[in-house]
């Protein structure tokens, strides 16, 4: 990544497309937006492709970023949905007393009962996570074409070869992600 400010983002990006449109010369400050959002096609899911919730949410403001030459690194489906309950039950043995521990044990509950999946607590995370350690993850260069912002599917953000497609995305998606080293930097610098 160049100098510069590197944004981590884990919602919809509405704000920055904005920011984008209305100073655009900020593009030239931020050295990367680290996302954990879309679906990049870079490697086989367990799951079925979707387009994910951040990227349906606006579609149009995801698009304007992803287009807009700024470097991105997203670490999108292929890594997260990897992420599984025992990862969670490996940070609750740890049982210290901080309140931040404390907070996610009630999150986790607070998911069971309802049935969601307490692996989703870990998904912003990952990105916030490669900010601090770039050994992390390894990605693949390439492309992004969004041809239907109005109705975006999985193949939304699919990753394409640099010379297949004609707008200035700049796109790195993670093909790999060391799941126990970021287990690992959780209990060690969030949750102590």
């Amino acid at each position: 990544m160049n100098s510069g400010v590197t944004v981590v983002s884990t919602a919809p990006m509405g704000n920055l497309a904005e920011a984008i449109r209305i100073a655009p010369d900020i593009k030239a400050k931020i050295s990367a937006i680290l996302t954990s959002s879309g679906y990049y096609g870079v490697r086989k899911l367990e799951i079925p492709p979707r387009c994910t919730w951040n990227i349906r949410t606006d579609p149009m403001a995801t698009k304007i970023v992803l287009e807009s030459g700024i470097e991105i690194r997203a670490i999108g489906l292929e890594i997260t949905s990897r992420l599984s309950d025992n990862m969670v039950d490996e940070i609750l043995k740890e049982r210290s007393c901080s309140v931040r521990l404390a907070f996610f044990i009630k999150a986790v509950e607070f998911s069971r009962q309802y049935q969601i999946e307490p692996s989703s607590l870990l998904v912003d995370a990952v990105a916030a996570a490669y900010a601090v350690d770039s050994s992390l993850a390894h990605f693949v260069h390439g492309k992004i074409k969004m041809d239907s912002p109005e109705n975006p599917d999985e193949n939304f953000t699919r990753l394409y070869g640099l010379s297949n497609v004609g707008n200035n995305s700049n796109v790195f998606a993670a093909d790999s992600f060391q799941f126990r080293k970021y287990i690992k930097m959780l209990e060690n610098r969030v949750f102590r």
